[in-house]
């Protein structure tokens, strides 16, 4: 068994490797001072931009990361809670990784609510506050 996991990991992870650059989904974060393809240029960067650019990374940061790892924390959380029912201290450990992974989020969560209202003192939303904040 252990040959077979080092031989899928000998072809998985070098295979991951050279793929993940070519589906990486970074482009929609720099909203000025380029040319998208078969398109016209797009204006150039300034302070205003910038703020965006802050805001786009700060949402990718939040949706597309730690909303993601909380959940994976919490199913992890979840399974160990289910497969030690019977052993107290691995019930107690994984009900402390759930108080923890909550708690993570809060700290995050905080910080994505304090900082939000930093760049509402700076920009004027376009399309609403409420748009601007929960990023629809």
């Amino acid at each position: 068994m252990s040959k077979l996991l080092r031989q899928l990991a000998i072809w998985v992870f070098p295979g991951v490797i050279i793929i993940l650059p070519f589906v990486a989904s970074a482009a929609g974060l720099v909203p000025c001072g380029g040319t998208p393809e078969g398109g016209s240029p797009e204006p150039p960067c300034d302070f205003d931009y910038l703020i965006t650019l802050v805001n786009n990374i700060i949402m990718f940061l939040l949706y597309g990361v730690a909303v993601p790892l909380a959940a994976l924390g919490f199913l992890w959380a979840g399974g160990s809670l289910i497969m030690s029912q019977n052993k107290a201290s691995a019930w107690t450990e994984a009900k402390e990784r759930f108080g923890n992974i909550l708690l993570g989020f809060g700290i995050i969560a905080a910080a994505f609510i304090l900082v939000k209202a930093f760049l509402l003192v700076f920009v004027v939303p376009k399309d609403g506050v409420v748009n601007f904040i929960l990023g629809f």
